[in-house]
């Protein structure tokens, strides 16, 4: 199967349930936060894994948006928009208090590595006490370089994953690795344009 034609080139494979889990964690950690808080923690944690281990966590496309990087798909999760029903609606999980998310009832881990959840816990010890202040959490955000690269005002622009290789690349990235390893390949929606017989 082909991807859809876009103007980058690597894709991954959204996860409703690890984007799910991920933010729970979040969440719960801190004992609530608001929702625009949880989405740049997310940004952080998938940016963070892409380079360290070769793929996002939740798989999400990734956008610069007026308050700062958003996962999209996991936006839309928190805004009702994503169609959940039953066991992934993300109501049965959280209480939201207008802006501010507590968790109800917890969906667990189990989707979730070991390195995403250890990346989850870096993000929380970089980012844990800033996200309580909203605000000053997305200033901080504004100054990523591959959100000041692309964002323009008043507009929702795609932060291709070839921006964070062009920005944060170095040794946990490049040294020793495969131009697509197998497990960053097992997240992609397609690795490659065509299939085996096209090679």
């Amino acid at each position: 199967m082909r991807p859809s034609t876009t103007n980058t080139a690597i894709r991954f494979d959204f996860s409703p349930s690890k984007s799910l889990q991920a933010m729970a964690y979040f969440i719960g950690k801190l004992g609530g936060v608001d929702k625009v808080a949880l989405t740049k923690l997310l940004y952080v944690a998938d940016r963070d894994h892409f380079i360290s281990f070769g793929y996002p966590i939740t798989g999400d496309r990734q956008c610069a948006m007026p308050h700062g990087p958003v996962p999209s798909n996991s936006l839309s999760v928190l805004d009702g928009e994503f169609g959940f029903t039953g066991d992934l609606d993300p109501y049965n999980f959280f209480n939201q208090n207008g802006y501010h998310l507590t968790i109800k009832h917890s969906p667990g881990v189990s989707d979730l590595s070991d390195s995403e959840i250890a990346t989850l816990d870096l993000v929380l010890d970089r980012y844990g006490q800033i996200a309580k202040n909203t605000w000053r959490l997305v200033e901080s955000t504004h100054e990523f370089p591959e959100y000041k690269e692309v964002f323009r005002e008043k507009t929702s622009t795609l932060i291709p994953y070839e921006l964070i290789i062009k920005h944060y690349a170095d040794d946990r990235m490049l040294r020793d690795r495969p131009v697509i390893s197998q497990a960053t390949a097992s997240h992609m929606e397609s690795p490659f344009w065509g299939s085996d017989s096209d090679l």
